[in-house]
């Protein structure tokens, strides 16, 4: 198992849990990686200030898709079946993590979004803004599965 860090740099480090040993460099991104967030097999999420997301296979240690964003990504959660992006713009995109299509967007506040989490049981997501702003929804594309992998990949 890895961790990932992110920087002003622009770059993904990927590091050894055990060792802390540096295990490879993912570049990339034209300004600085505000967001990450990895599932539970080999795909990493970044998100930076060149309003871009980064969809990395880290057993390739290889970019396998950039999603094109309207301003900086400040935040990124995963559900099962969705990644939530959380924009500087104070929008919220819901993007299918098979297709990568934009399913769904939710408007937080006009404040950037600089948090999200997700209850995918609860099909909940909440989100908090530079202002100190709360929002939730209830969101039925966070409750569906996966479909077409398995855990595995």
């Amino acid at each position: 198992a890895s961790l990932c860090t992110g920087g002003g740099d622009g770059v993904v480090k990927v590091w050894d849990r055990e060792t802390l040993a540096l295990e490879c460099s993912l570049t990339g991104h034209r300004g600085g990686v505000l967001a990450l967030v990895a599932d539970e097999v080999h795909t990493v999420f970044s998100g930076g200030t060149d309003g871009t997301v980064r969809v990395w296979d880290l057993q390739l240690g290889a970019c396998r898709r950039t999603l094109l964003g309207r301003s900086d990504v400040l935040s990124l959660a995963l559900a099962p079946a969705v990644v939530a992006v959380g924009y500087a713009s104070g929008e919220i995109h819901l993007v299918d993590r098979l297709s990568y299509e934009i399913v769904q967007v939710l408007f937080a506040s006009p404040h950037p979004v600089f948090c999200l989490d997700i209850d995918p049981e609860d099909g909940l997501l909440v989100s908090g803004s530079s202002q100190g702003q709360f929002s939730a929804w209830r969101v039925p594309h966070l409750r569906r599965k996966l479909q077409g992998h398995s855990p595995s990949g």
